[in-house]
C-alpha cells in the first residue's frame, strides 16, 4: 500500500512532529508499505501529521489534500490530532485548523485520551476515530547505561523541551531552580535543562544544556536520576515518552496527558505540593528504578497499532469498493429489463419496475 505523511522530516532538534514522523515512516517501510511525504498519484493512504503548512517540515498542507482528493476519491485521509491552542497559551489558530482539516478526514487518530476528549467536548470527531499513544525509537530510547542514584551524591534531575513556550511548565522549573540554593536541598538534588528557555526565566543554578536528538539526548538523559515535567495541555509530550524509555521516574504535574502516560511510572503532584511529592518520589526511587527495567512500551507497540489501523481500514475501502460496483452492475441489470419489457411486453413476476 502506497502512503504519504504531510512531515519532511529533519535531522536537527525540531520537536515531536518531526520525531514521530521520522519513526513512523521507517516502522511503516520495516512493514513492507511504500511511504512518501509527496503527494503522489494513486495514494491509498494521507497521514496528516501536522493541521498547517506554516512550518518548514510541512511538506503539504491539509488544503492540497483537500484538492488531491478531488482528483483521486477512492484515497483514505488519516487525521492525527496531537494539539491545541490551550497548549500554546494563546490562540494562534492551532483549534481552527485542526477543526477544518479533520472535516476531510475518514479516520481520526487522538495521541491521548486526554486530548481525545478535550475535541470531542468541542464536537469533533465522533465518528471514526482511534487512540494511539506516541513512542519513542527504542534503538535510541533504551534503558542501556542509565544511571543508578547510589543515594551518597545528590540525585541528578533533568528536564528537556525544544519549545520555550512558558506553558512547558517554566513555573515550576524557575522554581526548582531557586530551590537549588536552600539550606534544605542545597546538597540533595542537582538540575539540568536541555533546550531553549523563555526570555525573562534565568535558570541560573542549573546546568543549561543547548538543544539535543537522537543518541546524544539519549546519553545525556541516562546521566541523570529523575525526570521533570510541568507541562500543560499536553496531549502526548515526547520528552516525557523518552525520559521513561531511558528509564528515568517521572515527576509529573496533574495536568493533560501526563498522569495518563506517566502515573504508574512515577509521582503526580499539584502546584501546592510539589516539594512534598518530589522528596516522596526521591525515597521511592529505588521502586521506580526497578520497575522501569521492565518497561517494554516503545515504537513497536505503536508502529503495530497503525499497521492494524491501516490494514482495518483497507478492508473497508475494498469493501466500498465492491458494493458499489454490485450496485453499479444490479441497477445496469434493471435499466436492461425495463428496456426489454417494454420492447417486448415481457412479464417477469414478482418484480414491479
Amino acid at each position: 500500500m502506497r502512503i504519504s505523511i504531510n512531515v519532511k522530516t529533519i535531522n536537527e532538534p525540531f520537536g515531536g512532529a518531526n520525531n514521530f514522523a521520522k519513526n513512523l515512516s521507517k516502522g511503516l517501510i520495516s512493514k513492507g508499505y511504500y511511504v512518501t511525504n509527496k503527494l503522489e498519484k494513486n495514494l491509498d493512504f494521507i497521514i496528516i501529521v501536522v493541521s498547517h503548512d506554516s512550518l518548514r517540515l510541512v511538506s503539504f498542507s491539509p488544503e492540497d489534500v483537500k484538492a488531491y482528493q478531488k482528483a483521486f476519491p477512492n484515497v483514505c485521509v488519516i487525521h492525527r490530532i496531537n494539539s491545541c491552542d490551550e497548549h500554546r497559551g494563546y490562540n494562534n489558530g492551532t483549534n481552527e485548523r485542526v477543526i477544518k482539516t479533520n472535516k476531510i478526514a475518514n479516520h481520526t487518530i487522538f495521541v491521548s485520551k486526554f486530548i481525545k476528549l478535550f475535541w470531542e467536548r468541542k464536537g469533533l470527531a465522533k465518528g471514526q476515530s482511534s487512540v494511539i499513544l506516541t513512542k519513542a525509537n527504542k534503538k535510541i530510547f533504551n534503558p542501556l547505561k542509565r544511571s543508578k542514584w547510589d543515594k551518597k551524591k545528590p540525585i541528578k534531575i533533568i528536564t528537556h523541551h525544544w519549545s520555550s513556550n512558558f506553558m512547558k511548565g517554566f513555573d515550576i522549573y524557575q522554581r526548582l531552580d531557586e530551590m537549588l540554593v536552600l539550606k534544605k536541598w542545597k546538597n540533595k538534588i542537582k538540575f539540568s535543562f536541555i533546550g531553549r528557555t523563555p526570555l525573562g526565566y534565568d535558570l541560573k543554578n542549573s546546568k543549561i544544556i543547548k538543544p539535543l536528538r537522537d543518541h546524544s539526548l539519549s546519553r545525556e538523559l541516562k546521566k541523570h536520576h529523575l525526570y521533570l515535567t510541568a507541562a500543560r495541555y499536553e496531549p502526548a509530550g515526547n520528552h516525557y515518552i523518552e525520559a521513561l524509555q531511558c528509564g528515568l521516574p517521572v515527576l509529573h504535574l496533574n495536568h493533560g496527558s501526563l498522569p495518563e502516560y506517566c502515573n504508574k511510572f512515577g509521582i503526580t503532584f499539584d502546584l501546592h505540593n510539589f516539594e512534598k511529592k518530589l522528596e516522596e518520589i526521591i525515597l521511592k526511587y529505588d521502586f521506580f528504578f526497578k520497575k522501569l527495567s521492565k518497561y517494554n512500551f516503545n515504537d513497536d507497540h505503536m508502529i503495530n497499532e497503525y499497521d492494524i489501523l491501516i490494514k482495518r481500514l483497507a478492508s473497508k475501502k475494498v469493501k466500498r469498493f465492491k458494493n458499489k460496483i454490485h450496485l453499479f452492475y444490479l441497477n445496469k441489470t434493471l435499466k436492461y429489463l425495463k428496456v426489454l419489457k417494454t420492447r417486448i411486453g415481457l412479464k417477469i413476476i414478482g418484480e414491479k419496475f
